[in-house]
């Protein structure tokens, strides 16, 4: 008899962990790069910074131990951005999922669990 395999990957969308961090980065890089728009060595630092606040939430979506998407939230600031945190209030400021994981729906879905989060 023969058998086909076939391959549906489960997708588990986790707060991030410390190890998270560096896989969140690549994803964004790699969706980043795939859109035809490479960011600076600059923006690279920044979001690296973004990614390690604790102010902000992180959610990842895992392919196994592999980090194929991430979405960012932060808390809302006063004076565009620079003043002091407003409890209560917020916006996601980033989702990405890498390439090899667009067309599947998981953008969506990672929202949805960052909305629950």
């Amino acid at each position: 008899m023969k058998s086909t395999l076939i391959l549906s990957p489960v997708i588990a969308f986790v707060c991030a962990r410390a190890g998270h961090r560096s896989g969140a980065l690549a994803a964004w890089h790699a969706a980043r790069v795939a859109s035809g728009d490479p960011p600076s060595e600059e923006r690279i630092a920044r979001v690296r910074e973004k990614l390690a606040d604790n102010t902000t939430c992180l959610l990842v979506g895992c392919d196994l131990d592999r980090v194929i998407a991430m979405a960012l939230a932060e808390p809302y600031r006063a004076e565009q951005g620079t003043g002091a945190v407003q409890v209560g209030a917020g916006h996601v400021s980033m989702v990405f999922v890498d390439p090899d994981y667009w067309g599947r729906g998981i953008g969506g879905r990672l929202l949805d669990a960052l909305h629950s989060e």
